[in-house]
């Protein structure tokens, strides 16, 4: 699909489930078109936060992971490192 011809390019894949996907140099959003856990992989190291919830704690790496539920959003404030 449209995500092996991206990789294929040398774009940068954050998410392989068919969720939404938001991204900018600030913040990443996701909605979940399926309940389930998402693996987010940053082109880099970062800070993330869950802006919607503030007792998520903050992580730090490439990656990081979430479990969602269907038809939820959650919008992450990204701080590259």
């Amino acid at each position: 699909g449209l995500r092996n011809v991206l990789r294929e390019a040398g774009c940068h894949i954050y998410l392989e489930s068919d969720d939404n996907l938001y991204v900018n140099e600030s913040y990443l959003g996701i909605h979940a078109s399926r309940a389930g856990i998402k693996t987010v992989k940053l082109p880099s190291p970062a800070r993330i936060i869950n802006v919607f919830d503030p007792k998520w704690p903050m992580v730090e790496g490439s990656s990081f992971t979430v479990n969602m539920k269907r038809n939820e959003t959650m919008l992450f404030s990204i701080e590259y490192i």
